[in-house]
């Protein structure tokens, strides 16, 4: 039982501390995605809150990916092209339309 009353306090500190970054990580992609900066930062901002909003608001998610879709396309970005694409088809397979997934793939 003593064990478990020093066990408590370093999960609950770490568990704090991980709250912490989480924060810091969403104020730094919202910093990015203030900007107007057409580059692929932004594109990899976008995905990366695309992924963080997706459960809460899918919708946003998708406007997200799209906009990352249409930057990777202008700079010749592949890798965000790619991203945008893979996370496009996901949504349209959550969203039970297989057919437009899989153009997307």
């Amino acid at each position: 039982m003593k064990y478990l009353l020093w066990i408590l306090p370093i999960v609950m500190g770490s568990w704090l501390d991980t709250s912490a970054q989480q924060k810091s990580l969403v104020d730094s992609l919202q910093n990015v995605l203030s900007t107007k900066h057409i580059d692929t930062s932004r594109v990899r901002a976008l995905l990366l809150r695309s992924g963080e909003v997706y459960i809460n608001d899918p919708n946003k998610a998708f406007q997200y990916c799209k906009e990352a879709l249409l930057i990777s396309e202008k700079l010749d970005y592949t890798f965000g092209t790619v991203q945008s694409l893979a996370w496009l088809a996901y949504f349209h397979e959550q969203n039970g339309q297989i057919d437009t997934a899989l153009l997307y793939y």
